[in-house]
């Protein structure tokens, strides 16, 4: 049975609409599960629906028929669906697939931002249209 989590229309007031890793946390999606991060909004800064900040955060989706969303979601500053900062890293391997649709961002990165040493490892994905 696939498991999935439902991340829907949430509001930060400044980063991580949907959700905000720091402080070196890790998030892991594997083993077929399913993440959408879906119309959630960062009004005043970054990371529309997900903000990754400082070394050691990071969020890891591998795995054949694990699937991340990332679609909708607004930021009022930089990366509207991912922000990712002070080294901070993304990965998505084994498989695994990554859907980064239709998110916006006033400034920078209607999809995803890579700052001050963010990094973004994809080995399958898919970019549509983003707005900046």
């Amino acid at each position: 049975m696939q498991q999935q989590q439902k991340n829907h229309q949430n509001t930060a007031k400044q980063h991580g609409g949907g959700v905000c890793a720091i402080f070196a946390s890790s998030i892991v999606v594997t083993s077929g599960a399913r993440l959408e991060v879906i119309n959630n909004t960062a009004v005043t800064f970054n990371g529309g629906g997900m903000f990754l900040q400082d070394q050691g955060t990071r969020l890891d989706v591998s795995g054949n028929g694990t699937q991340m969303i990332v679609q909708g979601n607004t930021a009022g500053k930089s990366g509207g669906s991912v922000y990712a900062a002070g080294s901070s890293s993304l990965l998505v391997s084994s498989g695994a697939r990554l859907d980064v649709i239709n998110n916006t961002a006033i400034q920078f990165g209607g999809g995803v931002i890579l700052q001050n040493l963010g990094l973004l490892n994809i080995h399958h994905h898919q970019f549509e249209k983003q707005n900046y």
